[in-house]
């Protein structure tokens, strides 16, 4: 074989293996940077999901008056973790968004819940309970069914947890 032939060949070689090994660690990149941002959505919305199930665990149970600002306070954490569910959307599977949203929807509920007793509004609490207790099992105690709502928000939080990690 010629000397230039080779020097040709060897040249073409080199550049192909050079590109080749720019595309895998881009793809590489891309990849982990996808993966860095994910994560980073979903710490956030553990970390305010994790606010919110502090807020709802002073606020079902009812040796704890936390009155007012406790109810609005949480009420706005839950209002922070709606505002992260796009994100989750757009980063995550399906199955992570589907634990966001059951995690919003109960925090909702318990939300409405709390606004009711705040108020003292029994019958609007009992209806609201009624409606839980009606999927999620029968309670006929009151203070007992709200706490039930609470013990089932850090469920849902902590099914979010397992999901997103499986999924990060």
């Amino acid at each position: 074989m010629d000397q230039g032939l080779a020097a040709v060949l060897g040249a073409a070689v080199g550049a192909i293996a050079t590109g080749g090994g720019a595309m895998i660690t881009v793809r590489s990149a891309s990849r982990l940077q996808r993966r860095q941002t994910r994560r980073e959505v979903y710490q956030k919305f553990i970390d305010a999901a994790q606010n919110s199930d502090e807020l709802q665990s002073r606020l079902t149970h009812p040796e704890l008056e936390i009155g007012r600002d406790g109810v609005v306070a949480f009420r706005e954490s839950i209002d922070s973790l709606r505002t992260l569910l796009p994100l989750v959307y757009l980063e995550g599977p399906d199955s992570v968004m589907v634990e966001a949203q059951k995690l919003v929807a109960l925090g909702q509920q318990l939300v409405i819940v709390s606004m009711h007793h705040l108020l003292e509004n029994w019958g609007q609490i009992d209806e609201a309970l009624r409606r839980y207790s009606s999927v999620n099992g029968a309670e006929s105690d009151r203070a007992r069914a709200f706490e039930r709502m609470g013990d089932a928000y850090h469920e849902a939080l902590f099914d979010f947890v397992k999901t997103a990690r499986s999924k990060a």
